[in-house]
């Protein structure tokens, strides 16, 4: 993960890895990430590598999965309460570009709960649901 801890102000907050900017308080995490997913597609745009590894374009099934996800989290006010799960979720709906290894981590955590409870095939959906790419270690 990108993300980790830090102290600002003696305040418990998360970063992008090397970076200085420390953010604390509610959404500290969504935060950092959204500084993260900037920092990421700036490197693409300038053909760098990314930290994860490679980026992957969602199919259109994946996007309608998403979105359908996005819509059942709306309308029952559950799933996606992980910043990095929701996150995802919004780029995958959008069609962005994002990084493989870190949807995989994603999927390979949630995948045993798929089924479970509504929450949890709404996190599943925002993942791209069973149309992602397939984990190389599930």
């Amino acid at each position: 993960m990108p993300l980790v801890r830090c102290t600002k102000d003696g305040k418990r907050g998360w970063k992008v890895k090397n970076t200085n900017n420390c953010y604390t308080g509610p959404g500290a995490k969504k935060k950092a990430y959204k500084q993260w997913q900037a920092i990421e597609l700036d490197k693409k745009k300038r053909g760098k590598p990314s930290e994860f590894g490679y980026y992957v374009e969602p199919t259109e099934e994946m996007q309608k999965a998403a979105q359908n996800a996005l819509t059942l989290r709306e309308e029952y006010r559950m799933g996606g309460e992980s910043p990095t799960v929701l996150s995802l979720g919004q780029d995958i709906a959008e069609g962005n570009p994002i990084p493989k290894d870190m949807l995989e981590a994603e999927r390979k955590k949630r995948k045993k709960w798929k089924d479970s409870s509504k929450c949890c095939k709404i996190n599943w959906g925002l993942l791209g649901g069973d149309y992602a790419i397939a984990e190389s270690n599930a």
